[in-house]
Formats: C-alpha cells, structure tokens, sequence
C-alpha cells in the first residue's frame, strides 16, 4: 500500500453472560450488554480481558476473538431508529473511527496498541442486537447497508487503550473489502460467481464458507 490506511481506537467494551428480558417478556443469555473500560486492557489469543460469551457456537473463539464496530455509523442509526446509542452497543470490544466496511478489507492486518490483529469476516448480525434494543428490523437492516461490524483473530497479543492509533499494516485481498463480502452473501442479485470466488479465498472463516455455501445451493435450486 502506498499511503497506509488508518483510523483509531475510539474505546473498548467488554461483558459477562447475563440474563436478559426483552419487552415481551422472552428470557435470554447473552454478553452484548459490553461497558467500556478505561486504561490499557489486554487482549489474549480468544478474546479481550473481562470479556466472555454466552453462546460459543456463535460467538468468541480464535477467529472471532475481538468484535469492531464504526463509530460513524451510529448517527445513521440514531436517525433512522430514534435512539442514542452508546459504544458497545452492537456488542462490539473496539468501536473504531476511520475503518468502515467500505474500507476494511478480509485478511486487513491491524496494529493497535501493542496488539497485531486480522480481519476475520464480517460481522453475522443476530437476534441479540434486536432484542437489546426492541428492534425487530435492525439485524436485516444491518445486512441490508452493510453496516455489520466486523471481527478479528489476534497475531499479537499485548494491551490496547482508548484513543490509540489503528493502522493497516498488510493488505493481501485489497479487492475484497468487507462491503464487497456483505454484498456476495447478503443481496440476493449477487452473482453465484462472486458467492464462490468469496468462498475460496483464504483466510475466510468457515462459518462464512457455509453461509456462502448456503446461498450458492439455494441459486442452483
């Protein structure tokens, strides 16, 4: 890359399972209620310090060890839903500014703080962002913008504080940003060449591989 890419660390978040009840009444499990903390955190190979999952099929592990979320994304929420969201609210660790899904790539290797981290996927919204905040529609929306956040395995372990610089030191799939990847899953004009190009490429998480894989047998149907 000749001008490397860069943004910054706007503030950290991390949760406990707890339980939850939605408006109706549903009970249910869930970490999305992130709290920011402040002061250098340390990051580990799984996840960020006093950060868990409650459902590990879905969420956490090697591959989704660290959830990032765009700060400048959040007005366009707040307009569209009457709300004043918070950092975390997506239940990201990192809510970040400057590094949106139009400017990410897959396999992105980010340097933060003293930690090294790889662009993963993009982020697979669920059921929890709904019922956090009562909105039915927001996970189809975030699919259907591409406002989806994005996770990360970790390189590097180390610390990472609030206001540190983020920049993008390696970019092996510069043609693949993550708009690009929500594109090829989520709209259904998506050509089935794009579905597998997407699908081979390495790097790529095998829970995207058999959602891509998903798609592609229901185009053949």
């Amino acid at each position: 890359m000749s001008h490397p890419v860069s943004g910054r660390l706007i503030s950290v978040q991390v949760g406990q399972p707890e339980r939850r009840e939605t408006v109706r009444g549903h009970v249910w499990e869930s970490a999305i209620g992130k709290v920011p903390v402040t002061g250098k955190v340390a990051v580990g190979p799984e996840n960020v310090a006093g950060d868990r999952q409650a459902n590990r099929k879905y969420h956490g592990g090697p591959t989704k060890a660290v959830c990032g979320y765009s700060v400048e994304h959040f007005a366009e929420w707040n307009r569209e839903f009457d709300l004043d969201l918070p950092g975390g609210a997506f239940g990201e660790n990192i809510t970040v500014a400057g590094l949106t899904e139009e400017v990410l790539c897959l396999s992105d290797l980010l340097a933060v703080g003293s930690v090294l981290l790889r662009v993963t996927q993009p982020r697979m919204p669920c059921v929890n962002v709904a019922r956090r905040w009562n909105r039915p529609e927001l996970p189809d929306r975030m699919r259907e913008t591409g406002r989806t956040g994005f996770y990360c395995s970790v390189e590097r372990t180390g610390e990472i504080e609030a206001g540190d610089a983020i920049t993008v030191l390696e970019r092996p799939l510069p043609d693949w940003t993550l708009r690009r990847c929500n594109r090829a899953l989520y709209d259904e004009a998506a050509p089935t060449e794009e579905r597998h190009a997407l699908r081979l490429l390495p790097g790529l998480t095998d829970e995207w591989k058999r959602a891509l894989t998903r798609k592609i047998r229901q185009g053949e149907a």
